[in-house]
């Protein structure tokens, strides 16, 4: 990683600064998962067969009165339906700066159609306090051994660093939903 390079980067020094807190993110969420029993729920999900929308693109789903429809129903897959509500949460924040509902809301939302039962709802929380985001950026930045920080990479690193607080605090509104 960094001794390929004769020096580190601005992009390195973020990454060293910023580990320590991610780090213990990824094992709270790693550590949180495991005594929840998160590979259990994911085991129930593949005897019912429980399909999950997974990253299909939002161009492929059709939104009618009479229901919701795919048009790519190869990225479809079986799994938890935590998973799809996960990358839900994960999509709104993202695209949304200052959210209208929040987390809470949303599971309250969802968990009206779908239950979600206490458990299945702590189990969500440490699906979303995993930093994805900042671990594939960082990921695919080094796997392809730039010799050059491109500019969406630092981009893309500075409103992960930048948007942490904020997403952290509406990640931490679901422990408030009491479900």
């Amino acid at each position: 990683m960094f001794t390929e390079k004769k020096r580190l980067d601005d992009i390195d020094y973020i990454f060293l600064k910023n580990y320590e807190y991610y780090y213990k993110l990824a094992q709270e969420s790693a550590e949180g998962l495991i005594h929840f029993g998160y590979d259990r729920e994911e085991e129930r999900a593949a005897r019912e067969g429980q399909i999950i929308i997974n990253n299909a693109d939002e161009e492929a789903m059709l939104l009618y009165p009479s229901g919701l429809y795919f048009t790519e129903l190869l990225k479809l897959e079986i799994g938890s339906p935590l998973e799809d509500l996960r990358l839900v949460i994960n999509r709104y924040l993202k695209k949304n700066s200052r959210p209208e509902l929040t987390v809470g809301e949303i599971v309250k939302e969802y968990s009206a159609k779908n239950p979600l039962n206490r458990h299945q709802t702590t189990l969500l929380y440490y699906l979303l306090i995993f930093p994805e985001r900042y671990i594939k950026t960082y990921a695919d930045y080094y796997r392809k051994g730039h010799v050059f920080t491109p500019v969406y990479v630092r981009d893309a690193v500075n409103k992960i660093i930048n948007d942490r607080e904020r997403h952290f605090y509406w990640i931490s509104e679901l422990l408030k939903t009491g479900l």
